[in-house]
């Protein structure tokens, strides 16, 4: 215990230190909207396509659930971040 306490400390010191006001506001943001710290990737309108095209031809494989499940997973997350 008196191990991880002399670690807590001087690891805390160095991410206090590394704060900067821009992170303040992200912080501040975050308590007022969690979503404020997710980020998604963004895919090219092709690869969208292509994307699209694979899934129509998968037939019964699974793995396009998934995928449908990732999608409304990344709407909900815009919806949450008012994008």
């Amino acid at each position: 215990m008196l191990k991880v306490l002399k670690l807590a400390i001087p690891i805390a010191l160095l991410l206090t230190s590394c704060a900067t006001r821009d992170s303040e506001v992200q912080v501040a943001n975050a308590a007022t909207n969690p979503c404020t710290f997710i980020t998604l990737k963004t895919y090219s309108k092709k690869f969208n396509d292509l994307l699209a095209t694979e899934i129509e031809n998968a037939g019964s494989f699974v793995w396009p659930r998934v995928v449908r499940d990732y999608r409304q997973l990344r709407q909900a997350v815009k919806a949450c971040k008012g994008e």
